[in-house]
């Protein structure tokens, strides 16, 4: 009897279509089979994890590794958003419990698929755009 073959996705179609993949496309997150999306991280040169959270979205499970990762591995980690590394808490120690409570936060700030910004940083963009968009209404009148 010949080995029987392993469904792949493209035998199926139906599968694609009906639920996502259990491994989003960020570094150290996992989906559910009930739809939420997990994260955790291996701590250096141990045999040991420590369990981040359950998120409802994969965007803030894989901000919540940035920060865990972040914190282990320094400049050499290899994030999800490097383009908010600056942005992310940091845990008051290395404890699992500390490092749990930041990646919290970090996937808290995550709010309609933004990420809330201090008062100084939402005043540089408000300038920024400013600075982009500017128009003088004078010139812009339309008589009727």
């Amino acid at each position: 009897m010949p080995p029987s073959k392993r469904p792949n996705s493209t035998d199926s179609p139906s599968n694609s279509a009906e639920s996502p993949p259990s491994h989003p496309p960020y570094r150290g997150v996992r989906r559910r089979a009930w739809g939420r999306y997990v994260s955790e991280i291996r701590l250096p040169r141990k045999n040991t994890r420590v369990w981040l959270g359950s998120f409802s979205s994969a965007e803030s499970a894989a901000l919540a590794h940035d920060t865990a990762s972040l914190f282990l591995h320094g400049q050499q980690a290899t994030l999800n958003f490097p383009e908010l590394a600056g942005l992310l808490p940091r845990p008051h120690s290395s404890s699992p419990q500390a490092i749990r409570a930041a990646a919290a936060k970090a996937a808290s700030s995550r709010t309609d698929d933004r990420v809330s910004l201090s008062h100084d940083e939402s005043t540089q963009f408000l300038e920024w755009v400013e600075e982009c968009f500017s128009f003088d209404d004078s010139e812009d009148l339309v008589q009727l």
